[in-house]
C-alpha cells in the first residue's frame, strides 16, 4: 500500500512523479514482474525494483521520462535495458556452449527488437 499511498500524496500536493514498474523479467534477476517505484522530483519516495542497480536505473529512466513527456521513451528505455540484459545472458550462453539457452535468448530479442519497431511506429 505505500506505493499507492505515495501516489496519492504526491497527486494531493499537486506533485509530479513516475511510477516505474517492472513488466518482465527473464534470467537471473533481483527482480519480479510487478515490482514499483516511485519516483519525484526529490527522488524515491516509495517502492523498490529489487536491488540499489534497478533502482537506480529506475530514477534514470524516470527523470528522461519526465523531461520527455511521453510513454514511448520510457518504453524504449526499458526495451534497451532488456536487450542489454539478453545480450549479457548470450554472450554467457555462447561462453558455456549451451545451444539452448542461445536459442531462447534469440527468440526473446527477436521480441524486444519487434517491441521496439512498434514503439517506433515500424513493422518487422
Amino acid at each position: 500500500m505505500e506505493i499507492y499511498d505515495a501516489l496519492a500524496r504526491a497527486r494531493g500536493r499537486g506533485d509530479r512523479v513516475v511510477l516505474v514498474t517492472v513488466l518482465t523479467v527473464e534470467g537471473d534477476a533481483s527482480s519480479h514482474p510487478g515490482a514499483k517505484l516511485v519516483v519525484g522530483a526529490g527522488g524515491v519516495l516509495a517502492g523498490t525494483l529489487g536491488c540499489s542497480e534497478f533502482d537506480t536505473a529506475g530514477i534514470a529512466l524516470a527523470a528522461d521520462e519526465d523531461r520527455a513527456g511521453g510513454d514511448d521513451s520510457l518504453r524504449m528505455s526499458f526495451l534497451a535495458l532488456e536487450l542489454r540484459r539478453i545480450e549479457r545472458d548470450l554472450r554467457r550462453a555462447r561462453e558455456a556452449g549451451d545451444f539452448e539457452e542461445q536459442g531462447r535468448l534469440a527468440l526473446a530479442k527477436r521480441r524486444v527488437f519487434d517491441d521496439m519497431g512498434t514503439v517506433m511506429g515500424q513493422t518487422t
